[in-house]
């Protein structure tokens, strides 16, 4: 899938009051440029997501009006659009990208911002963990010695 950068407003992002290029793959900008022919603000440089005037949306409005909407079409949870940010960093590092590239991608200043706030933990990497830590401990491909006292005792 190509990875195109687009120029995506600051309201979509984060409230840093600049805007920045982000790496969106196909299907990403597929969805933003159908949003926005959508809207009757069809010039490139326009927002997506827009107030009737042009203006860009007001964080609420666009959080009832077309994020609850969908996520209720497409029988998912509700959330907000911080809670994506969160989900976005946590897959991000779920898929081994490098915490430098999640914290540009997310637009933090640091990456202690990025890991320590944003990014949480799967339970399947949890007990790969301590599946890890007990072959370090017991040896190679032994887990536990009372389970294998257990096992040779009904053998």
């Amino acid at each position: 899938m190509p990875i195109i950068s687009a120029r995506v407003s600051w309201l979509i992002l984060a409230m840093t009051g600049s805007d920045r290029d982000v790496p969106l793959d196909s299907v990403m900008k597929q969805a933003l440029e159908k949003t926005r022919s959508l809207s009757c603000w069809r010039k490139p440089d326009k927002l997506a997501f827009a107030a009737r005037n042009g203006s860009p949306t007001n964080r609420r409005n666009l959080l009832t009006r077309h994020l609850k909407p969908t996520l209720k079409k497409l029988e998912l949870p509700a959330c907000t659009f911080h809670d994506l940010r969160h989900l976005h960093s946590s897959l991000s590092m779920r898929t081994g990208a490098s915490p430098e590239v999640t914290r540009d991608n997310m637009g933090h200043s640091t990456v202690d911002v990025t890991q320590n706030i944003y990014t949480g933990t799967w339970w399947e990497q949890r007990a790969e963990a301590v599946r890890a830590i007990g072959e370090l401990i017991w040896g190679n491909g032994k887990t536990d010695p009372a389970r294998t006292e257990n096992q040779n005792a009904k053998a």
